[in-house]
């Protein structure tokens, strides 16, 4: 017979120092799985106040403001002041270096109309400062807001030439703008990506191709918009969101990158042009099926869309077998993506039936056409992007999306809508279009008929129009305006 163990069939006892061993093994063992295991799937439950992950120590390489210490150095070599040629101590905005040949880039808002500007440099304090630096505009391209100026440095040492950001930014990615270039400890706004834009978008830079953030401000036009790695991300703009005014628009620097080499081979962004203008609608046809179509508001005379026999009523129907765009700004990007002798064949809705027209695309004038009034008169009109249904409570007409400054301006306010036009009911842009065509060739005084959103009441604004492009003198009418 086999002899058992001498604890075997009784119960195990462990000594005080035994059991103490025991737990404290079970306790770092628990601790281990845990840690590796358990904790990020309790963390995934947690609040995010709950858990508080600490930044790294002071000094290493990760340290948040040590990175922003050391692009607050780096930075302000690449960035220009640019200043009236006038009064240096003037400033109108910014610009980033972007060639080794002393080209600078910036905002073409803040340069129109000027063939010289004075710049000043950032240069460390070890350095002699070089003072004012005359610079000239090379070219400009009013429609994405972007310029190229030339200067010679008085040291080739300062030229500091930023890398461009070759990847589109994230949503909520971390950014940072210099609007100060003398004071580039403190100057340095930080913000986030609010909107991605488009960095293909090359030609037609819609508002939703541009990059949106709240580091975009006023006070820092021209200036460049970077990572935190120091890498350029775009070219703040003038222009803000017609959503948000808090969000603040960036040329995606890839697409302004892209158009540099037409500026500087032709003096302009060459774009293609057919000379239309539309709108989104739903439309039914035969198979009773709602299609989204570009409706036709406008037709220029004497244009690629004319000669090809595009009409004003047309639908143009989008998401096709010959029309690949889905809405209406993919649509305009199409066109002015496509280059001479390319032809566009666009598959158009008339009276229930549809047909295919070949259009032959020339190159955008430079001073395209606008719909009928808008120069004459200084006005310019809001085209819809999107099929909407008409508010049952407000007055149909066109909306007023901005006024030049002058004598119409004290009475015409963005946001008002024209709904009559001398005695002519305007409901949309196609019958506006229609009647001041037929106004602009009369030459007759103007009378416009708005609803005031922002008052709820309807005004009376009669109107001749000036020799010079835009201008126009009010017309007396006592009482006809009932503010």
């Amino acid at each position: 017979m086999t002899s058992l163990p001498p604890f075997a069939g009784r119960p195990f006892r462990q000594s005080s120092l035994q059991r103490w061993s025991t737990l404290l093994l079970g306790g770092l063992l628990l601790l281990f799985v845990g840690g590796r295991w358990g904790w990020p799937w309790v963390n995934s439950w947690l609040p995010r106040q709950a858990v508080v992950s600490p930044g790294p120590a002071e000094g290493t390489a990760d340290d948040p403001w040590l990175t922003l210490q050391r692009l607050g150095q780096e930075i302000p070599s690449s960035v220009v002041r640019i200043q009236s040629p006038d009064d240096d101590e003037t400033t109108i905005g910014f610009g980033v270096i972007v060639d080794n040949h002393a080209y600078v880039l910036t905002s073409h808002t803040l340069v129109a109309g000027r063939t010289q500007v004075s710049l000043r440099l950032h240069t460390p304090p070890a350095q002699r400062d070089p003072g004012i630096v005359k610079a000239k505009f090379v070219a400009g391209d009013e429609f994405s807001d972007i310029a190229i100026l030339e200067f010679v440095p008085p040291d080739p040492d300062l030229i500091r030439v930023r890398q461009i950001a070759r990847r589109p930014p994230l949503l909520g990615q971390p950014v940072l703008s210099l609007p100060d270039v003398d004071d580039p400890q403190t100057g340095l706004q930080l913000g986030q990506v609010l909107r991605r834009g488009s960095a293909g978008a090359r030609s037609a830079l819609h508002e939703l191709d541009l990059i949106g953030t709240n580091v975009a401000t006023g006070g820092n036009v021209g200036s460049p918009l970077m990572t935190t790695e120091g890498e350029i991300l775009g070219i703040c703009i003038a222009e803000h969101s017609s959503h948000d005014s808090r969000q603040g628009h960036v040329v995606p620097a890839l697409a302004a990158d892209s158009m540099l080499g037409d500026l500087m081979r032709f003096g302009r962004v060459r774009r293609g042009w057919i000379g239309m203008f539309a709108h989104a609608a739903w439309r039914k046809h035969e198979s009773q099926a709602q299609s989204l179509v570009a409706h036709v508001d406008y037709v220029v005379p004497g244009s690629p869309a004319e000669r090809s026999g595009l009409k004003i009523g047309d639908d143009i129907l989008l998401a096709s077998q010959h029309v690949p765009a889905r809405s209406v700004p993919e649509l305009q990007r199409l066109i002015l993506s496509t280059l001479p002798p390319q032809s566009l064949a666009l598959s158009v809705l008339r009276r229930n039936a549809f047909e295919v027209l070949s259009v032959a695309v020339e190159d955008q004038p430079l001073l395209p056409p606008a719909l009928p009034g808008e120069r004459e008169w200084g006005v310019h009109l809001a085209c819809p992007q999107e099929p909407h249904e008409p508010d049952p409570d407000l007055p149909q007409g066109v909306q007023v999306r901005g006024v030049q400054p002058g004598p119409l301006a004290e009475k015409l306010k963005p946001g008002d809508l024209i709904v009559n036009l001398n005695g002519m009911p305007t409901p949309g842009l196609e019958s506006y279009c229609v009647q001041a065509a037929a106004v602009l060739s009369s030459r007759v005084p103007v009378h416009l008929q708005v609803w005031r959103v922002a008052t709820a009441d309807f005004h009376d604004i009669e109107f001749v129009r000036s020799r010079e492009a835009g201008g126009a003198t009010l017309v007396a009418q006592p009482g006809s305006d009932s503010e």
